[in-house]
């Protein structure tokens, strides 16, 4: 499976969103998602758009995942284990659990279409 996240705020911090799809390794879409996250810096968005990923593959129970993200500073964050703190055990919960992960960086250009999914869910409104 792969997955390619983006997080957004219109400003920093402001209303965000996250957005990812799912691919097959036929390249068909199997699930795509986006969800207003709250007030959150530009940053945290993309931190919690992986840790979004993260939990669907958990639930859907797939075992091999590579994720996309334009962020390299949170690709970075998930490599080295150093999250926001209070992310932290958020991620804890989820590494053990999933089987075969890799994280990637891609252009944004590339990840158009996600970053149109995060930007429409900051402005969803609250539920």
């Amino acid at each position: 499976m792969k997955a390619n996240c983006d997080g957004a705020a219109k400003g920093n911090p402001s209303p965000a969103g996250i957005g990812a799809t799912f691919r097959d390794d036929r390249g068909e879409f199997q699930l795509v998602m986006w969800k207003k996250i709250g007030v959150n810096t530009n940053y945290l968005a993309e931190v919690l758009a992986i840790l979004e990923v993260l939990e669907v593959v958990l639930e859907r129970e797939w075992v091999n995942i590579l994720i996309e993200s334009n962020s390299s500073a949170a690709i970075k964050a998930f490599g080295t284990g150093k999250l926001p703190w209070w992310l932290t055990q958020r991620w804890e919960n989820i590494k053990g659990k999933v089987v075969n992960c890799i994280f990637t960086t891609t252009w944004r250009e590339a990840n158009f279409s996600i970053d149109l999914a995060a930007n429409k869910a900051t402005s969803m409104p609250s539920t």
